[in-house]
């Protein structure tokens, strides 16, 4: 079977899945201004500032952890240079940590009072 005739319009596919998916999803050029946003920050991601400002070529990969963002929540950041519109652009993606960073602090808790 055809993708088309699986999905129909692609694109509509596309936006459907891009806008269901649970982790922030953002293109951004050089500049930082957003070009594409799926909505995971409700105000499309402006004012936070990834860490990842190195320059990166398109098909490189960085990832970085960010703490305490716009909702107190902390994220690992992945960042790929990519083309987006003839114009080299980067995908980030933006996954919640926070559970993550309060149990290996908590453990980290456990374990110095553990070893005093």
């Amino acid at each position: 079977m055809k993708i088309q005739q699986k999905f129909g319009n692609l694109s509509e596919f596309n936006k459907t899945i891009l806008l269901a998916i649970p982790i922030g999803i953002s293109i951004v050029d050089e500049k930082e201004n957003v070009l594409f946003s799926n909505g995971f920050f409700s105000n499309g991601r402006q004012g936070l500032k990834c860490p990842l400002k190195q320059h990166i070529n398109i098909g490189e990969t960085v990832v970085a952890e960010m703490a305490n963002c716009l909702d107190g929540k902390s994220y690992e950041i992945t960042r790929t240079g990519i083309l987006f519109q003839n114009k080299k652009a980067y995908l980030e993606i933006f996954v919640d940590i926070t559970r993550r960073k309060l149990t290996e602090d908590e453990l980290q808790r456990s374990e110095t009072k553990f070893r005093a």
